[in-house]
């Protein structure tokens, strides 16, 4: 499990075994924080966290211990004032040939190749994967490309949608801005989400 204040929970799937009808406490939360995704994982992958502010980190799996239920988990990322974690991705070092597609506020894009990303500890500041800030706005979206995964749909804060092929949106440094993916109909909007078909 991961939280949008950058802490990094994992917890044995037979500890969830027996789930009441009221349920079950999953994880402690922190006063304003939110669990932002969770995954299947085992000690053989990688984690890798994203900020909205443009950074990443990866690390081995294994450098996260695993807790109890009503634990809070440890910290993942380090992150800078006012930034949050948007997205998590866990993967095998076999797809470290694949690719991680980031996407902007302002409809920017790009591919990214996961080989483009050194193994770090548990806990850093990351590296950047993009220029957040920048024509890109922060990062609203970012996940890795799956081989069956042909097709982008990028959702908009007022409710526009466009769809992009995934190889057409060209791979680029980390440090690069990237491409114009979506053009907003109307002022003021922004990127919220995406999902790949």
């Amino acid at each position: 499990m991961v939280t949008k204040n950058g802490l990094i929970k994992k917890t044995a799937f037979d500890k969830y075994a027996n789930i009441r009808s009221n349920g079950l406490i999953a994880i402690t939360l922190t006063k304003g924080d939110e669990l932002l995704t969770s995954s299947l994982t085992d000690e053989t992958m990688n984690c890798m966290i994203i900020s909205r502010g443009g950074k990443a980190i990866l690390f081995s799996a294994k450098e996260v211990r695993s807790t109890g239920r009503s634990s809070r988990g440890v910290r993942g990322i380090q992150l800078g004032s006012g930034d949050e974690v948007v997205a998590a991705d866990f993967f095998t070092n076999e797809d470290l040939k694949k690719s991680i597609l980031v996407i902007g506020e302002r409809g920017v894009g790009k591919q990214v190749n996961l080989k483009n990303f050194n193994d770090q500890h548990r806990g850093g500041k990351g590296v950047k994967i993009a220029p957040a800030g920048t024509s890109m706005g922060r990062v609203a979206f970012a996940q890795i490309i799956e081989p069956e995964d042909s097709t982008v749909i990028i959702t908009s804060q007022q409710g526009q949608i466009v769809k992009t092929l995934i190889n057409k949106i060209p791979k680029y440094s980390r440090t690069a801005k990237g491409v114009i993916l979506m053009r907003f109909s109307k002022p003021g909007d922004q990127v919220v989400s995406a999902t790949f078909i």
